[in-house]
């Protein structure tokens, strides 16, 4: 199932070696050396780590994937929590690719990573029976596509479905 839209970002998966380090070789050249060693360098060893280790974690960090790309355009933070109406999902961070952070020059572009990255997070939620997904606003951008997502919604309700917003979180329920 899930949801089947034509969306551009639609891949969103676990890492492999193969694909952080296409990552990280693709993001480092977009930031530079000093950038990415500051802003980003620990995200991929944390990832790196849990490559290695296998180890399983509450938090993990997927690849937002264009088609059959071998880079990610985002990294999505995503942590899965237990809860009383069943497992719950939340969305907390979406960590775009250096080459779209001019988020002026490419706002059609970075608002199609978010809406692979909600999308994404739902077919998650519903690969792993949770009823409820959490997506947060981290920074004004996101909380303002979230709020689009939920204007949408409002307007075009999907059966089964119930949306809202509570704070900085766009709340899915189904």
């Amino acid at each position: 199932m899930g949801i089947r839209v034509a969306i551009k970002y639609n891949q969103l998966k676990s890492f492999t070696a193969k694909t952080l380090r296409q990552t990280r070789d693709n993001w480092a050249s977009h930031a530079g050396d000093e950038a990415f060693s500051l802003e980003l360098g620990p995200i991929f060893e944390w990832i790196g780590e849990r490559l290695r280790s296998k180890a399983q974690a509450e938090t993990a960090y997927y690849g937002l994937f264009e088609g059959s790309e071998l880079h990610a355009a985002a990294i999505v933070e995503v942590i899965t929590t237990p809860k009383t109406k069943g497992p719950m999902i939340k969305m907390l961070k979406v960590i775009i690719s250096p080459q779209f952070w001019d988020t002026v020059t490419y706002r059609k572009e970075v608002l199609l990573i978010f809406l692979g990255a909600i999308a994404g997070c739902i077919n998650l939620s519903m690969k792993r029976g949770s009823k409820i997904l959490k997506l947060y606003g981290r920074n004004n951008e996101l909380l303002s596509v979230m709020i689009e997502v939920h204007t949408e919604l409002s307007k075009n309700p999907i059966a089964g479905l119930s949306a809202s917003i509570q704070g900085r979180w766009l709340v899915l329920e189904g």
